[in-house]
């Protein structure tokens, strides 16, 4: 996947674009999965409710806005670069395409638009459906987790291996076996391995 660029800056592939919305709705999944049991109308209802936040409701969460600030459960996609402290997607999740900053060409518009092109935005139905298809890559990706890391006790097997040695390791492994592609894996490295590869059989999205 190449760069494209206009008036200089690097034009954000739509593969990225879908996949960093799709760690949204990975996200906006688990915490459905925890709640109490609710009927597949009120899940899709309560996705896109926790996608956008509740409109007037200045206290409810809204993890497309908590992306958008590189915080939280996001925060380790993103690295600070340069002195007034903006945040780009790291290097290792942009698979040579150029670089993409927070707030340029990662925004609101980009990740809540279903195309490119166009003014429809995505409702519950999509992340929720987006969620569900991406969890069978998300295990993959773990898979290949297992050779690096010993999954009981979360300890790197090779000495000397950093935490982004072995994310690299893993998504090249996955870019074998998904022909490039990385839905699910975002979310999945990032948030359930951690920096501490915390194990992923303690999430709801398994349950």
């Amino acid at each position: 996947m190449s760069a494209k660029k206009k008036k200089g800056i690097d034009v954000l592939p739509n593969e990225i674009r879908l996949e960093l919305r799709r760690t949204i709705a990975l996200k906006v999944y688990d915490c459905v999965c925890s709640r109490l049991a609710m009927k597949e109308k009120d899940q899709k209802k309560t996705h896109a409710s926790l996608f956008y936040g509740i409109e007037g409701d200045e206290d409810s969460m809204s993890y497309l806005d908590l992306c958008l600030k590189g915080e939280g459960d996001f925060e380790g996609l993103f690295e600070v670069t340069g002195n007034e402290g903006q945040k780009k997607l790291k290097e290792i999740f942009c698979r040579r395409s150029g670089k993409f900053y927070l707030g340029l060409q990662i925004n609101k518009s980009s990740l809540e638009r279903v195309y490119l092109k166009g003014s429809e935005v995505v409702n519950g139905r999509n992340l929720y459906d987006q969620a569900t298809k991406s969890i069978a890559n998300l295990k993959k990706a773990l898979s290949f987790m297992e050779k690096y890391v010993d999954m009981e006790s979360g300890v790197v097997k090779q000495s000397g291996l950093e935490i982004e040695d072995v994310i690299q390791k893993i998504l090249h492994d996955f870019f074998k076996y998904e022909n490039n592609s990385l839905t699910g894996v975002f979310y999945g490295i990032d948030h359930y391995l951690g920096p501490d590869f915390r194990y992923i059989s303690d999430t709801n999205l398994f349950r």
